[in-house]
C-alpha cells in the first residue's frame, strides 16, 4: 500500500512533527515544523519549511533552522513562532526591509550555567524566509534552576507570539510542561521580557504535560462580540495515559496580562478524564494545534500534527514518518442555549470527482445497505433527516479489514473504530477508537475526508471532530450503512 498523502502535508522523507512558526507573508503560508533531517524517529530537532499558496499544495524548502553545536553544548530547535516586525522595533532590519522573527525553544544537551535545559531563543529572516541568522547564541529569556517560583526550568517552551492591540505590547505565551501552568510575557521590542501571569490547570491532572500553547482572538458569529481562545495541547500520563496526545482549548478573557477562563459560559463537551478541558478535535492524532500569524480574513486558521506520542516513532513509514493534518479555519457560535462554542471548518482540496450520490433512503431498523468503491475518494458526505434516535453506522470496507462510524443519537456520541484496520506491524497502542461526548446529533450530518493513510470527520456545523492515522493493508472498495432504531430517517450518501 502506498501511504504517502495525497492533500495532507508530508516530507519527502525523514521524521516530521509540529508545526512552528506558520505565517502568511506576500500572499505566500510558510510552515515551519519540527523535524529530524537524518532519520525516520524524532531526534536532531531542526525546523524544516514548507511553502503554500493554498494551504493545499506545499512545495518543501531547504531546512530553515538546523540544530547547532555551540562547542560545550548542542542546541536542539524546538517549537515556536513566527511574526513579522513590520515596524523594526528590534532595530534587525535595514532599510526598506521587515524581518520576519522566529521565537524558538532552545533545548540544550547540558544546561548553561544558570539557566535550565530550556530556554526561548531567536533567529530572523530578511528575505522573507528563504534564508535565517542566528540572534547570537545567548536566549533572550530563560528561568534559574533556582527561580522563587519554584518552575521546572528544564520544561519550560513552545513561545507563541502575538501583537495585543488594545495594550500596544507583544505577548509571548509560553508553557512550563510539567507544572502544568501557560506563562504570559510582554515585551515593547520583542527583545526584552517581563513575566505578567500565570494560567493553572483547571482540573486535577498532576501527571499531564501541557506544551504548544497558542491564544486567538475569535468573533462571536452574528455578534459584535469577541473573545479568546486559549489552545492547549497535553501528553496525557497516569490514570488517563491511554488517550495519549490530546488538544483541548478554553475559552475566556484577555486584558494584555492575564487570561481569565469563562468555565461556567461555555458548552459542556468536555473530556471526562480532563475536567474543565474542552476538545478542539476528539480524535487520536491531531496534537500541537497552533495559528498563522497574519493570515488573510478575519477567522484564524489552525494546522496540527496528526500523530500521537503513544505511538509515533513507530507507525509505518515508507521512508517518511509523520503528517499534517488539514488545515482549519476557527469560529465561535452560540448554541440554543446561548453558550460560546468552538467550530473548525477544513480548508478542503478540490475535489477529484464528481460527487456521486450512492445512497438516498429511509432505511429501517437492521437495515444494511452496501455499496461497492471502485476508484478512490477523498469525501463522503452523510445527511440525515428525521433521525432523532438509534444509530446510523458507516463501516468503510478496506478488503477484509474495516473502518467504522458510529453516530449514537441516544447516548449523543459519535465513534470512529479504527481497531479492525490494523495489521501485524502497527503498534499495540494503535488499536483504538474514539469518541466525541455530549453531542446533539437530532438530523446529523457529517464529512469525511479520506487519504492514503489518515481520515478526519467533520459535523458539518463544525462543533466536534474526529482525526485519525489508518494504514490500511489494501484500497477502500465498499461503504455499508446500518440503521438501528426506530425514527425511519432520511439518509443520503455522497461520494467524491
Amino acid at each position: 500500500m502506498n501511504y504517502r498523502p495525497q492533500f495532507h502535508f508530508f516530507a519527502q522523507q525523514h521524521w516530521i512533527n509540529d508545526p512552528n512558526g506558520l505565517v502568511y507573508v506576500s500572499g505566500v503560508y510558510h510552515l515551519f515544523y519540527q523535524c529530524n533531517p537524518f532519520g525516520t524517529k524524532w531526534g536532531n530537532m531542526s525546523w524544516g519549511h514548507a511553502t503554500s499558496r493554498d494551504l493545499i499544495h506545499w512545495q518543501e524548502k531547504p531546512i530553515a533552522l538546523p540544530q547547532r553545536n555551540l562547542g560545550d553544548r548542542i542546541e536542539s530547535i524546538f517549537s515556536g513562532s513566527c511574526v513579522l516586525d513590520e515596524h523594526n522595533v528590534t532595530g534587525l532590519g535595514g532599510a526598506g526591509q521587515v524581518p520576519l522573527l522566529a521565537f524558538y525553544t532552545s533545548h540544550y544537551s547540558e544546561a548553561p550555567k544558570g539557566m535550565g535545559r530550556q530556554a526561548q531563543s531567536l533567529a530572523y529572516s530578511l528575505d522573507e524566509g528563504a534564508t535565517w541568522h542566528f540572534y547570537g547564541d545567548q536566549p533572550l529569556l530563560s528561568l534559574s534552576p533556582e527561580n522563587d517560583e519554584g518552575f521546572n526550568a528544564d520544561e519550560f517552551r513552545d513561545p507563541k507570539v502575538f501583537f495585543h492591540q488594545p495594550s500596544g505590547y507583544w505577548i509571548m505565551v509560553l508553557v512550563l510542561a510539567v507544572d502544568r501552568k501557560v506563562v504570559f510575557y510582554r515585551s515593547r521590542n520583542l527583545l526584552d521580557w517581563s513575566m505578567t501571569s500565570t494560567f493553572s490547570d483547571p482540573g486535577d491532572n498532576p501527571q499531564d504535560l501541557w506544551e504548544v500553547p497558542d491564544l486567538v482572538e475569535i468573533g462571536i458569529a452574528g455578534t459584535d462580540e469577541h473573545r479568546w481562545v486559549l489552545l492547549l495541547s497535553v501528553n496525557t500520563s497516569g490514570l488517563h495515559k491511554a488517550a495519549g496526545s490530546t488538544q483541548h482549548y478554553f475559552i475566556g478573557d484577555f486584558d494584555g496580562t492575564h487570561f481569565q477562563f469563562h468555565a461556567t459560559q461555555t458548552p459542556p463537551i468536555r473530556d471526562a478524564k480532563h475536567p474543565g478541558f474542552n476538545r478542539l478535535d476528539w480524535g487520536r492524532d491531531y496534537y500541537a494545534a497552533v495559528s498563522f500569524h497574519n493570515s488573510p480574513g478575519n477567522d484564524p486558521v489552525v494546522m496540527a500534527w496528526m500523530n500521537n506520542w503513544l505511538y509515533a516513532n513507530e507507525v509505518p513509514h515508507d521512508g517518511f514518518r509523520g503528517q499534517m493534518a488539514l488545515a482549519r479555519r476557527l469560529t465561535l457560535q452560540r448554541d440554543k442555549n446561548g453558550r460560546v462554542g468552538l467550530r473548525s471548518t477544513p480548508v478542503l482540496p478540490e475535489v477529484q470527482h464528481t460527487a456521486n450520490r450512492i445512497f438516498d433512503g429511509k432505511p429501517g431498523n437492521g437495515d444494511i445497505i452496501k455499496r461497492p468503491i471502485e476508484s478512490p475518494i477523498q469525501r463522503l458526505t452523510l445527511i440525515s433527516k428525521g433521525y432523532l434516535q438509534g444509530q446510523i453506522v458507516l463501516t468503510l470496507g478496506y478488503g477484509v479489514q474495516s473502518l467504522v462510524l458510529t453516530l449514537d443519537a441516544d447516548q449523543g456520541s459519535a465513534c470512529l473504530d479504527r481497531q479492525a484496520l490494523c495489521s501485524d506491524n502497527t503498534p499495540a497502542a494503535f488499536l483504538a477508537s474514539d469518541s466525541a461526548q455530549g453531542l446533539e446529533l437530532e438530523d446529523a450530518s457529517v464529512l469525511v475526508v479520506l487519504d492514503h493513510s489518515s481520515v478526519e470527520v467533520f459535523s458539518t456545523d463544525g462543533s466536534w471532530t474526529i482525526t485519525q492515522q489508518i494504514f490500511p493493508l489494501q484500497p477502500l472498495d465498499s461503504l455499508t450503512l446500518e440503521y438501528r432504531g426506530d425514527s425511519v430517517p432520511q439518509v443520503v450518501l455522497e461520494i467524491g
